[in-house]
């Protein structure tokens, strides 16, 4: 970082050998001002209100800023994209960061690596969406890699109005079906080697079901957030073992604790005790520590198998979820999205609820009575 800094600095001070004029104080309206023009012939005015050298100095900083800004968008992308990652991996976590540079490793620098930022316009940056989709790629992809894009451009004040083609193929999502449910809910026991074992996560799977959480926030419960009648979702473990703070601002919330997830819960504290297994998380594995979303993949893989059930990731047991509630609980779409964290704009339906085969008070009830009527 320190590194970094340095090399800023001294890109100003080239700027402010440049500017051939200084920030002067204007009695009239108590400030300093100093007007610029870059390399663009653009005309900018800074101004400052604070008195004594101190304010010129700020002013005279802002009018340096905006230069280098200005000097920044004439570079070549793939040094300007390798500085932008740079200060995505210092400043936002590991998971995003891994998505970002992927998604410039793959679709951008083979298109803009030579260009520089300010020979692009609007089609330079299109082409690069179009061509995923010609390639295949989901909706889905398409706007987190229109998302990546739009963030470098915001990075160096520049934008472009992308768009992500109407008919981008989605992603198809797959749910348990009831008999598949009731297989969860009965039977805690797989096969390994050719032996019956009983599941080790057998009521992960069973709560995430239940109440719709995502894997992350399942797996980051700890036993001070599910007593009394709610269950406190405060965080998430991403798939690197990060504890984050959820996928949005709706993230951090309450859901009730219905009589169903109690009774999957209060099982899950008597198997632990019967383990000898003392841990503040609600699942840990067997040396009390918290497991890997891999591992508890794994683990969930071979359960599916173990009773010919058809294989869904963790995060379709969320999908499940939705759409009992969609089908059978008369839950309003705004205490849908409560559930489930979203945001007022998250097509909540649309995203997850899947037709189930059969027609599937406050939301712990309306939760109970759908599952009532899915669980034999």
């Amino acid at each position: 970082m320190e590194k970094a800094k340095g090399k800023s600095n001294s890109l100003i001070i080239n700027k402010m050998a440049r500017r051939n004029t200084t920030a002067k104080w204007i009695e009239s309206a108590s400030r300093w001002q100093v007007r610029v023009k870059n390399d663009d012939g653009l005309w900018k005015t800074f101004v400052c209100a604070k008195p004594g050298r101190t304010g010129q100095t700020e002013c005279n900083r802002k009018a340096d800023l905006w230069l280098l800004k200005g000097e920044q968008t004439h570079g070549r992308c793939g040094k300007m994209i390798s500085e932008w990652l740079d200060h995505v991996k210092i400043t936002t976590s590991k998971s995003n960061y891994i998505q970002r540079e992927s998604h410039m490793r793959l679709y951008v620098l083979p298109v803009v690596k030579d260009l520089k930022l300010e020979d692009t316009n609007r089609a330079t940056w299109q082409k690069i969406i179009d061509s995923a989709y010609k390639d295949g790629r989901s909706k889905k992809t398409l706007q987190n890699l229109r998302g990546t894009i739009s963030a470098f451009l915001s990075y160096y004040e520049r934008s472009a109005k992308i768009i992500v083609p109407t008919d981008a193929k989605r992603n198809e999502k797959k749910i348990l079906q009831p008999d598949a449910v009731n297989i969860l809910m009965s039977d805690d026991t797989c096969v390994e080697r050719k032996k019956t074992i009983r599941e080790w996560f057998i009521n992960y799977y069973r709560l995430a079901v239940v109440t719709g959480l995502r894997p992350g926030e399942v797996l980051a419960l700890e036993w001070k957030h599910v007593s009394g009648d709610r269950i406190l979702v405060r965080g998430s473990v991403n798939k690197y073992g990060q504890f984050t703070y959820g996928k949005n601002k709706n993230a951090i919330r309450e859901e009730p604790m219905t009589a169903i997830a109690k009774s999957i819960l209060d099982d899950q504290k008597a198997f632990l005790k019967n383990a000898g297994i003392i841990s503040n998380y609600v699942f840990p594995r067997e040396n009390g520590e918290l497991p890997s979303q891999t591992m508890l993949l794994k683990h969930w893989y071979r359960y599916q198998a173990s009773h010919n059930i058809e294989r869904t990731s963790l995060y379709e047991l969320r999908h499940t979820f939705t759409s009992v509630m969609a089908g059978r609980s008369g839950m309003t779409l705004q205490e849908l999205r409560s559930v489930m964290g979203h945001s007022v704009n998250m097509d909540t339906l649309g995203v997850y609820a899947k037709d189930l085969p059969d027609s599937m008070k406050v939301i712990r009830d309306k939760t109970d009575a759908a599952f009532a009527t899915v669980i034999k």
